[in-house]
């Protein structure tokens, strides 16, 4: 990867030849994973990236953790005709690298964080499980903790565990009424928020059902438990402060 300039056309198809390796990602994975292997500049990325657009050889497919970029049909009858013109070198080094990449940003699509402000200019967390391009669990704290989101896709798992645990026992026949469920975009929503939950943070956690009736049962379940879920919370996220030496970057 010494060369600093590639003709236009070998760069479009290392582009494409990355995607195909790798599988659907974001934009700014795709970037990450090209400039680290030190395939081509940024300028020259973007530039390609834009180009690659243009002509339909890519596309970008909808998902909660931003849209994800594959090879379009064009895209991919165009790499199956020249990718003999990407050096043999370049193609070894991609496939080498690809799939510890790929899982990777797996991870993170499956685990997205949002960093925000909020109406009052507080700095706000959003941490979510999403399977199957389905949102399952938004975890918003506001103002955000002094956490590095950069591990949630490692702490993800164990949280959505504890919750699972917790959902599987039945509410008390004789508990009170718990807030109402929504239906929303992603299904039927059932929420808790509790208010300076975590080092002062106010804490909402939303989950979300295929079916009306779970989500009533899971709301009334995280209304009977709501400490069990804010300390589970809280065990997830309590090894991410900025000292983690373990923080993956995805």
């Amino acid at each position: 990867m010494t060369r600093q300039w590639l003709p236009a056309t070998e760069s479009r198809l290392t582009l494409l030849f990355a995607l195909r390796a790798l599988g659907p990602v974001r934009r700014d994975q795709l970037e990450r994973f090209v400039l680290t292997l030190g395939l081509m500049n940024y300028f020259d990325l973007e530039e390609n990236l834009a180009q690659l657009e243009t002509l339909g050889q890519i596309e970008a497919l909808p998902h909660p953790a931003g849209p994800r970029w594959q090879l379009s049909e064009a895209g991919g009858l165009a790499l199956e005709t020249y990718e003999g013109r990407i050096p043999v070198s370049r193609r070894e080094a991609i496939l080498a690298a690809a799939p510890a990449w790929a899982a990777r940003f797996r991870r993170a699509q499956d685990a997205p964080f949002f960093v925000g402000t909020d109406a009052e200019g507080r700095r706000s967390l959003r941490l979510e499980i999403v399977e199957r391009n389905r949102r399952l669990l938004s975890v918003a704290l506001t103002p955000a903790p002094p956490w590095n989101p950069e591990a949630w896709p490692d702490r993800a798992p164990a949280l959505w565990r504890d919750l699972l645990t917790l959902l599987s026992s039945e509410p008390a026949a004789d508990a009170p009424r718990p807030a109402p469920v929504a239906l929303t975009a992603e299904g039927w929503a059932a929420s808790l928020a509790v208010p300076a939950a975590l080092d002062g943070a106010d804490l909402t956690l939303t989950l979300w059902s295929e079916t009306e009736a779970e989500a009533r049962r899971m709301a009334a379940a995280l209304d009977q438990q709501a400490d069990k879920a804010v300390n589970a919370v809280a065990r997830a996220l309590e090894a991410t402060d900025k000292s983690d030496e373990n923080v993956r970057q995805a």
